[in-house]
């Protein structure tokens, strides 16, 4: 399924990976150009939230085998420059992208709502 493209990459979801290395299921961004695979970033419980020039945000269950798994969810922000790599996480809330460089969450623990996209840190 389609979740969301620019210039840079073409960002989709499904149930299962098609090259057979899990099968649970994420995200994959894919190369505008020649549709080859970017990066895959596994998990049956991932769900594709907002799409920044760098980074890409996702929800997904933080501990494995919970019986009460969507309870524990946490927003996740992938280096779409580095092949998914985690640059930070937090509990998850409602994100909104406002920029390349920032993100607008509903005050968490920390009761910042304004984030800098790339460290998760207050802006």
């Amino acid at each position: 399924m389609l979740e969301a493209a620019d210039a840079r990459g073409i960002v989709t979801s499904s149930r299962r990976d098609p090259s057979g290395r899990t099968t649970k299921g994420g995200l994959s961004e894919l190369d505008p150009a020649t549709g080859a695979e970017r990066f895959f970033f596994p998990g049956s419980s991932v769900h594709f939230l907002a799409l920044g020039e760098r980074v890409l945000l996702a929800s997904r269950v933080r501990r494995k085998g919970w019986i009460d798994r969507e309870s524990e969810r946490e927003v996740v922000a992938l280096d779409r420059e580095a092949r998914a790599a985690l640059l930070w996480r937090m509990e998850e809330r409602p994100v909104h992208l406002v920029s390349d460089a920032h993100v607008f969450c509903s005050p968490g623990t920390n009761g910042d709502p304004v984030l800098d996209l790339v460290r998760g840190t207050p802006a």
